[in-house]
């Protein structure tokens, strides 16, 4: 990076001009002797591989993390550039040579400080070093989010979950047991060699374990497993224990899984219930819908697009499918839904039938909570009412 563009300070080799970033005005520099585009926000950070970069004074400093894709509007023209954060001054964002090059071919005239760039054979010119002069200084501080009142009141009053552990857990009357298969061996799992990256990191997530009691050393007659760290979502490090050797010789807990309806059933006087999230799977989708397909009238009929879907070799998403996903949602947030049975209150039970179909419905509360339709055989087509009454019975 140039060292007037680390400073701010105007040069032959940086043009200054404003522009916006999500609606705040900031300052930016062209330098044509920076590699990176640089930037020194309050914006959402990404953690990046670490590198050096080297100042026009011939000193390193350190960058760690970048800004993905931020969206850069100025004079008419809009942009989506990536910017590493470095501590810069009297500017904003710095494009350097990075930007400049996706614009080829760019034309620069330094003595009236124009630039101009071509795209889909249209011209575009740029005029430089404007900046209004009552533009604040620069710093950006975008817009905090603000937290309800009562969220944080009830943040604070069990600040004690968000605690760091400083050990194990309080004793409980029961200790926890792997029972072994009668006259199983010992595990013996031979060691692997560790990433040489990771090595550092464990280490120190060990030391800390043993520093904060949470581990200690062990004299088990079963060495230990096979070890190793998985990188989280926030590029964190998570550590890890293969206990797949020891649960070949593990007797299993089993029991039986218990049956939906009869849950559903228990939550007839319920009134508080846990949210689920909703993800974009459609499989999940389908998932958590059909976790309440009872309480959906003709719900298979209605899904019925939606697990073609997920039989077909090739995901094609279509008009019906489209159609059956927003009428499940409708389906299962709008009335009528079927409600949960209290059986301390009585039941309403109302049929109709016609020459084709016979129909009932089971209601309680006025609220419906179940659907029947059934077509009839061709051999039980009626026309007489007399019959049609008594299949509604």
């Amino acid at each position: 990076i140039y060292l007037h563009a680390l400073t701010g300070q105007p040069s032959t080799q940086t043009l200054k001009f404003q522009g916006t970033i999500y609606g705040q005005r900031v300052i930016i520099l062209v330098d044509t002797g920076s590699s990176h585009n640089i930037i020194y926000l309050n914006l959402k950070l990404v953690p990046t591989r670490p590198f050096k970069v080297m100042v026009g004074n011939g000193d390193y400093i350190s960058c760690t993390t970048v800004c993905k894709e931020v969206p850069i509007q100025f004079q008419t023209h809009s942009f989506e550039v990536p910017l590493f954060v470095l501590p810069i001054e009297g500017t904003d964002v710095v494009l350097g040579l990075a930007w400049l090059q996706k614009l080829c071919p760019v034309q620069a005239d330094f003595s009236i400080l124009t630039f101009t760039f071509y795209s889909i054979s249209t011209c575009h010119l740029l005029t430089f070093n404007f900046v209004d002069p009552s533009f604040p200084s620069p710093t950006l501080n975008l817009p905090t989010h603000v937290v309800h009142p009562d969220l944080t009141k009830l943040l604070h009053e069990y600040d004690q979950v968000f605690q760091i552990l400083a050990g194990l857990p309080p004793s409980r009357p029961h200790d926890h047991h792997i029972h072994l298969q009668p006259n199983s061996s010992l595990i013996n799992v031979k060691p692997y060699r560790y990433p040489h990256h990771q090595k550092k990191a464990m280490t120190r997530m060990i030391k800390d374990m043993l520093n904060e009691g949470i581990i200690r050393p062990s004299n088990s007659p079963f060495p230990p497993q096979f070890c190793w760290l998985k990188k989280k979502k926030d590029s964190s490090w998570r550590f890890c224990v293969d206990y797949i050797a020891l649960n070949t010789i593990t007797i299993k807990d089993k029991f039986p899984i218990p049956t939906i309806d009869e849950l559903l059933d228990e939550l007839g006087s319920a009134k508080i219930f846990s949210k689920i999230n909703l993800r974009s799977s459609l499989r999940d989708f389908l998932g958590i819908t059909g976790f309440y397909r009872r309480f959906v009238h003709h719900y298979a009929r209605v899904a019925a697009p939606l697990t073609e879907l997920l039989k077909c070799a090739t995901f094609t998403w279509n008009s019906q499918a489209q159609h059956a996903f927003t009428e499940l949602k409708k389906k299962i947030t709008t009335a009528p839904i079927l409600q949960l049975l209290d059986f301390s209150k009585p039941f309403v039970l109302e049929t109709d039938a016609s020459g084709v179909t016979v129909g009932a419905v089971l209601t309680q509360d006025h609220h419906p909570w179940i659907f029947s339709a059934r077509s009839c055989a061709h051999e039980c087509i009626v026309s007489q009412s007399m019959c049609k009454r008594c299949m509604r019975l």
